[in-house]
């Protein structure tokens, strides 16, 4: 058995091209949700800041979350961090570089100690702040609309709270 210091994460953990449609598969994550996740993008990445800033202001509520960051440059890299994370996700590029970049944030979550609920909870406190944000940030949020007038069509893949608006005849 060679040097772990010598193969990526991917490497490490056996996983090729293969292995991640495999899984993409596996989650039922194909060639639309990456579009809908790129095109979701234009009224996420506005919202940025204001999503990591409430991510990290409710994480920290948690006096353990709180104890693990433990100090004011950790938490300026951590925002950086998380930025990057959230503009990733929203790439609609989700190839090897992608998943070692995930698989690296894992091992050093459970390097440094933060239990899987910790995690788990992040990503879903994450998923809700990005939509609340974004929806707050969406030009459909500031237009007002007609009575019956639905945000968006139904054979659109941008989710209906990332919709702008359409120029109508």
């Amino acid at each position: 058995m060679g040097n772990k210091t010598e193969e990526t994460l991917l490497q490490q953990h056996r996983i090729d091209e293969f292995e991640i449609e495999r899984r993409k598969a596996l989650f039922g994550f194909g060639a639309t949700d990456a579009a809908a996740l790129l095109q979701a993008r234009s009224c996420v990445l506005p919202a940025l800041d204001a999503v990591v800033e409430a991510f990290y202001r409710q994480q920290t509520a948690n006096e353990e979350i709180a104890l693990i960051i433990g100090d004011s440059e950790t938490m300026r890299r951590l925002h950086l961090a998380q930025r990057q994370y959230i503009d990733d996700l929203f790439s609609g590029i989700y190839d090897e570089n992608y998943v070692n970049n995930r698989l690296r944030i894992g091992v050093v979550h459970k390097r440094i100690g933060v239990a899987p609920k910790y995690y788990l909870s992040a990503v879903g406190t994450l998923r809700r702040l990005s939509r609340e944000q974004s929806i707050r940030t969406s030009p459909m949020q500031r237009m007002p609309r007609r009575q019956g007038q639905r945000s968006q069509s139904s054979s659109s893949s941008t989710p209906h709270w990332c919709s702008t608006p359409t120029s109508e005849a």
